[in-house]
């Protein structure tokens, strides 16, 4: 199990998918860092998974919308490759994004391949797509 790290402190732990990701009809509602209608604070537009143009993950450590990991930027590292997701849902066990995540951390072959052990990096948001300030609380 990872221990949430700070300062970009590099850790490693198992990554999978969930379709639910790559459904975009599904609401935001629907993942564990909803809370009082936003599922990231500053994003009121974020109504479905399709409106999220980041790779959306979850994260065994969240706990619940309160997380202090909800909203948090990432960088999965699997050989070469790596990829910023953002943290918006719990899972079961490690990290489990999109298909798509999975595919591109392993060459294509992640429905092939299921899981992956990947290093796991906590980054600055601008790591993942957003400006400087984006992001309206301290993670």
């Amino acid at each position: 199990m990872i221990q949430p790290p700070s300062n970009g402190i590099l850790t490693q732990d198992i990554v999978t998918y969930s379709k639910l990701y790559d459904n975009d009809s599904i609401p935001v509602s629907q993942l564990a860092c909803y809370k009082n209608g936003l599922i990231l604070d500053g994003y009121p537009s974020w109504k479905t998974v399709g409106d999220i143009p980041h790779s959306i993950t979850g994260l065994e450590q969240v706990d619940g919308p309160d997380s202090p990991l909800c909203g948090s930027c990432w960088i999965l590292t699997y050989g070469e490759t790596s990829r910023p997701v953002l943290i918006l849902d719990s899972a079961k066990e490690g990290f489990v994004s999109t298909l798509d995540t999975l595919n591109w951390l392993a060459s294509g072959k992640g429905e092939e391949l299921g899981k992956i052990e990947v290093k796991a990096t906590k980054v600055d948001h601008t790591n993942c797509g957003f400006a400087p300030g984006d992001i309206h609380k301290e993670l």
